[in-house]
């Protein structure tokens, strides 16, 4: 089941596990500008175990495990075009191949906080078709 928060306010808190700030917490002239929300982006995905799904003002998270609930939480889309630059310019060699790159892209990339995770990558940024999913992919080896 889908929960659909209408109001920033009431997307849910960081959790316990990390100093991130994401959604409704978010101000970019305090957390590093679209580098800094990227940094935190990518904490959340892998101390919660959470995969991402973002189509315009709409970002849905989805349990990496079979268990647990999805949610869906509105944010503002200033933000977006910002964040799949980001995830064109971090993505391998593979999302260049695509003949709209850097408009959509398949890529995959690690962040040296946690070697052992390899972030997918799929974003879509030509009009009417506007979205990103990226997903953590844990390994017991370094990636």
């Amino acid at each position: 089941m889908t929960t659909i928060l209408a109001d920033l306010e009431k997307s849910p808190t960081p959790t316990e596990k990390g100093q991130y700030v994401l959604w409704q917490d978010f101000d970019p002239r305090k957390r590093g500008g679209i580098l800094g929300f990227v940094d935190d982006l990518l904490e959340r995905l892998v101390c919660d175990r959470i995969r991402l799904h973002w189509i315009r003002d709409f970002v849905t998270e989805f349990p990496l495990a079979k268990e647990g609930e999805s949610r869906t939480i509105h944010f503002p889309f200033r933000a977006y075009r910002a964040v799949i630059a980001r995830m064109a310019a971090l993505s391998d060699a593979d999302a260049t191949k695509d003949p709209f790159y850097p408009y959509r892209g398949i890529g995959s990339f690690t962040d040296s906080r946690w070697p052992h995770i390899r972030f997918d990558v799929d974003f879509d940024n030509r009009n009417g078709f506007l979205r990103l999913d990226l997903t953590p992919v844990f390994s017991s080896e370094p990636q």
